[in-house]
């Protein structure tokens, strides 16, 4: 074939390649932001932005950070309060991101077709169980797309040398880029490829040749971060907690590893069954798979049908769970621990575990083809299937997931909404203590998330909302009722507390049907009494607990001439999204 030839086919392929890639993005943008996102961390970020602040500094990112307050300082200055032109964002730059991680795969790395959309597929979907859509993850995607780019065009000269010098230089630099920028992605993108550069066509000798260096830069990669993170501990108001390098904890965060390595989305599909119902879910991912499977059909009409052998399959699994275990490494060590590295993985690591994956799900799902007898036809159908099965399955936990988020924010909505209509108005500096607030996977458990929605709702920025956890005893609350006082943690990271007089506080219980009944006496089994030290945050000095009922002398001083705050709210929600039409809102 000609090279104009060549050209053209490759240009056809990434095109089809782009095209599934959108479908998928679609796919995960429809399941992952349900009522068009204004879910969870969305909701706080659209809150602190019409404060004129910038959420990922003061939320997910590391305030250290240089980059993020200025590229957020960009995006207000170009979007507002446009919330169609945010997502709009996101979703472009995660279908580029998508694509270019395919381009790197299939044009540098020289994988057969369906392993390069493999990894691409899993690149997009994998943290659709977390922040898949979340806009403060946007950071992470901005600098994987920039690196994506980057480390293609550097690719692509490296085809034609095979110095050693150029390789580690431009490995360092990436290196440092991801120490600059915090983004672990950076550095798995700076190690992938030199760690499978020709490891099919060139043995393992060849293989490991390459695999030395990287893994020593790797590990000088890890003693930075493990320095940095040790650094930053020693201030007091750092971001991650000092390290406790004993052997018991090092051994828990040895054994943990497994469970980093896990996709949890997979893990959420029976729940996801269990939501929907059995019926549903089973026609849902029916749907799913048969969808995916004519996609991949359509995509792979030229190809040819050939699995690697066995003993390249079991290195791309090893492979993969080496850089995912990577990728999570910084997790298991920060403030996060174990809780965080079986749950929920932070937005700015799991991109780099997300390539780990790919790569481990490519392995996975080649390797009973290479082992059972079957033809080269049979062994293609049944990576095929495989495939379409996990990402239909991942698809759907996602779901799953965000349908708990549905019912969580709805919650939420329900609350205040009653709040609002037993009062339109607060006075200024008023606290208001919800008691019995019902919790779930996903609702507000702590101060801010409920005082940033009530401001909005109320367009008063000095109220506060205290919320009393339903179902948690007094010492395992977020808040602590004293004599004279109310201490309340206003950040679960930093552990940091406000202390609140009685003199401007007004309590409501929330019944079983979402109504509020106000409280005038604060009975015991909301004080910790002699378990106050059992707090997980630290009390000021000289703060004294409650032992007997509290009893709120303030009284409600509000009138309903100010209107209703929840209707200019609708209002300003219907205004944002009128890129959508007609939006029924709770």
């Amino acid at each position: 074939m000609s090279v104009s030839g060549q050209n053209h086919s490759r240009i056809a392929e990434i095109l089809r390649v782009g095209l599934l890639l959108l479908l998928l993005t679609l796919i995960g943008f429809a399941v992952c932001t349900p009522w068009f996102g204004l879910v969870g961390d969305d909701w706080w970020f659209f809150a602190h932005l019409s404060d004129g602040q910038f959420p990922s500094a003061l939320l997910y990112e590391n305030p250290q950070r240089p980059p993020v307050p200025y590229m957020w300082m960009g995006l207000w200055q170009l979007f507002g309060l446009r919330i169609w032109a945010y997502y709009l964002f996101d979703f472009s730059v995660q279908w580029i991101a998508a694509v270019a991680v395919f381009a790197i795969f299939r044009d540098i790395l020289r994988w057969r077709l369906l392993d390069s959309v493999t990894v691409a597929a899993i690149f997009l979907l994998y943290p659709s169980d977390t922040a898949h859509l979340y806009l403060p993850v946007l950071s992470g995607r901005v600098c994987m797309m920039l690196v994506a780019v980057a480390a293609y065009l550097w690719l692509r000269a490296w085809t034609s040398s095979v110095r050693p010098v150029p390789l580690i230089v431009a490995s360092l630099v990436l290196m440092g880029l991801a120490l600059f920028s915090y983004e672990t992605g950076v550095v798995m993108l700076a190690l992938l490829p030199l760690l499978l550069a020709r490891i099919a066509w060139r043995g393992f000798r060849a293989w490991l040749a390459h695999a030395v260096p990287c893994g020593s830069l790797l590990l000088v990669y890890l003693a930075f971060r493990l320095w940095i993170d040790r650094a930053a501990a020693q201030r007091a108001d750092a971001f991650y907690v000092s390290l406790k390098l004993t052997p018991a904890w090092l051994r828990a965060q040895i054994q943990a590893l497994p469970a980093a390595t896990t996709w949890n989305g997979w893990l959420y599909a029976l729940k996801a069954m269990l939501n929907l119902g059995l019926v549903e879910s089973a026609v849902a991912l029916i749907l799913l798979m048969a969808l995916l499977l004519l996609a991949l059909k359509w995509l792979l009409r030229p190809a040819t049908a050939a699995s690697r052998n066995w003993r390249g399959n079991l290195a791309l699994i090893g492979v993969g769970f080496a850089l995912s275990a990577v990728a999570v490494a910084p997790i298991i060590v920060s403030s996060f621990a174990l809780q965080n590295v079986v749950g929920t993985l932070d937005g700015r690591f799991v991109l780099g575990a997300a390539l780990g994956h790919g790569v481990l799900i490519t392995g996975i799902c080649a390797l009973p083809g290479s082992i059972l007898p079957l033809s080269g036809k049979g062994r293609a159908m049944l990576r095929e299937m495989l495939i379409v099965l996990l990402l239909a399955v991942a698809l759907l936990g996602g779901l799953g997931v965000q349908k708990q988020y549905a019912r969580a924010w709805r919650t939420q909505l329900d609350t205040v909404r009653a709040l609002q209509n037993y009062s339109p108005t607060f006075d200024d500096d008023t606290v208001i203590l919800l008691l019995d607030v019902p919790t779930g996977p996903f609702d507000v458990r702590f101060y801010y998330p409920f005082t940033q929605l009530v401001r909005r709702f109320y367009a008063n920025p000095t109220l506060h909302v205290l919320p009393w956890q339903q179902g948690f005893a007094p010492a395992d609350q977020l808040l602590a009722l004293g004599e004279k006082h109310i201490v309340a943690v206003t950040d679960v990271v930093r552990k940091d507390t406000l202390r609140f007089d009685y003199d401007h506080v007004i309590a409501f219980r929330v019944e079983p049907d979402g109504g509020l009944q106000p409280v005038q006496v604060i009975d015991s089994r909301y004080l910790c009494g002699d378990t106050c030290g059992d707090l997980s945050f630290a009390l000021p000095e000289g703060w004294m607990p409650a032992h007997d009922p509290v009893n709120l002398d303030y009284t409600l001083r509000s009138t309903a001439a100010g209107g209703s705050a929840y209707l200019d709210w609708r209002a300003f929600l219907r205004s944002q999204l009128d890129f959508v039409g007609a939006v029924e809102l709770p």
